[in-house]
């Protein structure tokens, strides 16, 4: 199969680097290939340059604050007290925010049952 030279447009071989008439450089695969992958990366976004696609902190320790709230059920209060005030930053501080939501909800529940322990 041939191809043609870019600048004058004579037919050339495929392994030709140079345009045997007016000397171009001709433009190689491996190069055409690189544009396309500079391209792709081009379009694709860098996934560091956006900070809110990531769980926050304060989101996973309210979650964890929850989970430790359930399992105690309620004995403590310093967990659910942490993991309300956790999720209530988390949910602020991230676009990603359901171990937060989660945290909070677990955490309130927890709350809840102190008090009605407490008033029977």
């Amino acid at each position: 199969m041939s191809k043609f030279c870019v600048n004058c447009g004579v037919e050339l071989e495929d392994d030709e680097l140079f345009c045997g008439d007016c000397g171009a450089a001709q433009q190689t695969s491996v190069n055409s290939q690189e544009n396309d992958m500079v391209q792709k990366q081009q379009k694709i976004p860098d996934a560091s340059t956006d900070v809110n696609q990531k769980q926050s902190g304060f989101g996973i320790a309210a979650f964890v604050l929850g989970i430790i709230s359930i399992l105690t059920m309620g004995c403590f209060i310093i967990p659910e007290i942490l993991g309300i005030i956790f999720g209530i930053i988390g949910i602020k501080k991230s676009d990603k925010h359901t171990l937060a939501l989660l945290g909070l909800i677990f955490s309130i529940i927890s709350a809840l049952l102190i008090v009605f322990i407490l008033l029977i």
